[in-house]
């Protein structure tokens, strides 16, 4: 928790210093984000690591994406390299550091992914 409150404050610190509006769908996302982990943890902790496994590598996909469009822009471009270098370390990161994949987790970490994937290209738009 403390690290995504970090990287957080980062962010928005990164938005004002560089005159960026967020997205207009922030508060939406902050509502999905917020239902998918409790909704996974409802569903059992094997549901909670897989849905967490997903969330995370569609953001280090992000990541990546957007720090491959910022080699003007090095001090961005290290933030991100940095966030994507904490997913990767987190502890706990992956469903392999649970007691495997529960029941239909797979196809819930697919469509996870492919939902932050488009949360990210309409984000970009709005």
């Amino acid at each position: 928790m403390e690290r995504e409150r970090a990287r957080l404050a980062e962010i928005e610190r990164l938005l004002l210093e560089h005159r960026v509006r967020p997205t207009l769908l922030h508060p939406l996302w902050h509502v999905a984000g917020f239902a998918a982990g409790a909704g996974s943890a409802l569903l059992g902790r094997r549901m909670a690591i897989a849905v967490r496994a997903a969330l995370e590598q569609a953001m280090e996909t992000g990541y990546a994406r957007a720090a491959s469009h910022l080699e003007d822009e090095p001090e961005l471009k290290d933030v991100l390299e940095g966030f994507r270098a904490g997913d990767r370390e987190a502890p706990g990161n992956g469903p392999h550091h649970g007691s495997g994949w529960a029941p239909g987790s797979r196809a819930l970490a697919a469509a996870l992914g492919r939902g932050c994937r488009a949360a990210l290209c309409v984000s970009k738009r709005i």
